[in-house]
């Protein structure tokens, strides 16, 4: 079964459910490198003007956007999956959902429809992961399920007054086996029978007042959360939690605003820098601007092959050296700064 996480920052048109346009071709199938050498992976980039796509290594990008189809009704790409030849989006300012099945040759909106309960939570998209294809959306109304095999997603929402869930403003998902775990405004909730109803483990020490999660990654029952105030580790489920932000160990200051964990390695965007650890979150190496990434603020982190993609307030910055050398992405805006990069995906 194939399974899918999206990376991305953590933040903050009633229509029909589904509405389709055409875009012109991406360069190169969604599920592989450029014609020429499969081995270069594809780039996607979420950015604050539109969806950029690389399939050379960022030598060249293709953009879409709100000029292009009207499924994009935000240009501003908070989050970007891709799965195959399926691209999917999440946007902000209220853009809902946008969905690719042909590797970006036509577009549909997926948004939310007031009294209609099979449309998506919110038209606010924070987070997305897919399980096979079962996706799941991190929203302002709650955690939306649907699949990509039906020919129109047809939403089922998980919210606070029907399932339990801490907070209907949830910031992203995970799945790990049967177990579902949402990162919320009001704390992390936990749930094993596909949303129908949430628990609440104990709030991490590194949780503000009100106990806001901006990312969540699992494997077995050891459990990462990335709060305001740092990053904690529960090792049993969330009855317990251990600091793995201490700035003695190397850790970054600031918000921890993304997650990539695997095996004993761990990849921390946060708002002072990308941290790294290698030993499971015991030390940390932190790489900011002074080491040559665009931004000390990191929105969002991805790693390939040896390769760190990390975006930033200042664009895509991507090393092949472990984080000894850098090389950026930039992406113009309106005013002819350089645009955010909110999160990035791989493939």
């Amino acid at each position: 079964m194939s399974i899918e996480r999206s990376f991305h920052a953590a933040r903050g048109l009633a229509c029909l459910a589904l509405l389709s346009f055409a875009l012109s071709s991406c360069s190169s199938p969604a599920g592989g490198g450029s014609p020429d050498d499969p081995a270069t992976p594809k780039i996607y980039a979420a950015t604050s003007v539109g969806l950029s796509v690389s399939s050379d290594g960022g030598a060249t990008w293709t953009k879409y956007d709100s000029t292009d189809t009207e499924a994009f009704y935000s240009d501003y790409v908070d989050d970007v999956l891709v799965s195959g030849s399926a691209v999917i989006v999440g946007l902000q300012n209220g853009g809902g959902l946008a969905l690719s099945k042909d590797a970006c040759t036509t577009w549909a909106l997926y948004s939310y429809v007031a009294g209609n309960s099979t449309s998506v939570g919110s038209n606010t998209i924070y987070g997305l992961f897919l399980d096979g294809t079962k996706l799941y959306a991190a929203t302002n109304g709650g955690v939306s399920v649907g699949s990509l095999s039906d020919g129109v997603i047809s939403w089922t929402t998980y919210n606070q007054t029907n399932n339990g869930l801490a907070s209907d403003g949830v910031y992203n998902v995970y799945k790990d086996g049967t177990t579902l775990y949402a990162a919320t405004w009001l704390g992390l909730s936990i749930s094993t029978d596909g949303g129908e109803s949430w628990s609440s483990p104990a709030a991490p020490p590194t949780a503000e007042v009100n106990g806001t999660i901006l990312d969540v990654w699992a494997s077995g029952s050891t459990i990462y959360a990335a709060t305001y105030e740092g990053l904690a580790i529960s090792k049993d489920g969330g009855a317990s939690w251990t600091v793995a932000s201490s700035a003695t160990t190397g850790f970054s200051a600031g918000a921890v605003l993304d997650l990539y964990v695997s095996g004993s390695k761990i990849y921390a965007a946060t708002e002072g820098g990308l941290s790294v650890s290698s030993d499971g979150g015991s030390s940390w190496s932190t790489f900011t601007a002074a080491q040559g990434l665009a931004d000390d603020e990191v929105n969002g982190v991805f790693a390939l092959g040896g390769t760190i993609y990390a975006a930033t307030e200042g664009g895509l910055s991507v090393s092949s050296d472990g984080g000894v050398t850098w090389a950026t992405f930039t992406f113009a805006d309106a005013s002819g700064g350089n645009a955010e990069v909110c999160g990035v995906f791989v493939q």
